[in-house]
């Protein structure tokens, strides 16, 4: 179980499948490993430099590290900080 209290905790809406169409919701801890420095990255605000996103952001360098994020498919790609 996740808490919403939880630092980087998203609610999430599931659709149903078609065969049954009540959906869900759900709270949800999306992390990964930063590609460019190894650190964790978590979805954050978009803040003002992405307004209205979530994103990936890095905890060793959030301003420099920062990803796209798609819940659908959950892949990403840099934003910020690209090779």
């Amino acid at each position: 179980m996740t808490s919403i209290a939880d630092d980087n905790v998203t609610l999430e809406f599931r659709r149903g499948t078609p065969d049954d169409d009540v959906g869900e919701l759900a709270f949800v801890r999306y992390t990964s490993t930063c590609p460019l420095c190894g650190g964790a990255v978590v979805i954050d605000s978009g803040r003002a430099a992405f307004p209205d996103r979530l994103v990936g952001r890095c905890r060793r360098s959030a301003r420099e590290h920062v990803f796209s994020f798609d819940p659908a498919s959950r892949l990403g790609r840099p934003l910020v900080g690209q090779p």
